[in-house]
């Protein structure tokens, strides 16, 4: 196998590896918003209960779950990888061209 085959091959499996975990980036976050969305409404009827009387003071309701936490830890990792193989590839494409 000639050095233009294997980079082909290599730069092939690079394209699809970062595209698939671009997708599955992109569907982690729109996953983890609307999760963080159902609890920040929830958090916020909650409060609306609790504070009742007090209907007048200014409040924004935070969201921290240990779920959300881990799915953010994992879109940063499949980022992580999307970089490392769109970085490789350019570097493929470098050696390529000599």
């Amino acid at each position: 196998m000639s050095k233009c085959k294997v980079l082909r091959t290599i730069e092939l499996i690079l394209q699809v590896v970062t595209i698939i975990s671009s997708i599955l980036a992109i569907v982690s976050i729109v996953k983890n918003y609307k999760y963080k969305s159902k609890l920040r409404e929830k958090a916020q009827v909650y409060l609306d209960e609790e504070l009742g009387e007090f209907q007048d003071v200014e409040r924004k309701v935070s969201v921290f779950s240990p779920e959300v936490k881990e799915q953010e830890g994992k879109v940063k990792k499949l980022l992580l990888v999307a970089s490392a193989s769109l970085i490789s590839l350019f570097v493929i494409r470098v050696l390529k061209r000599d």
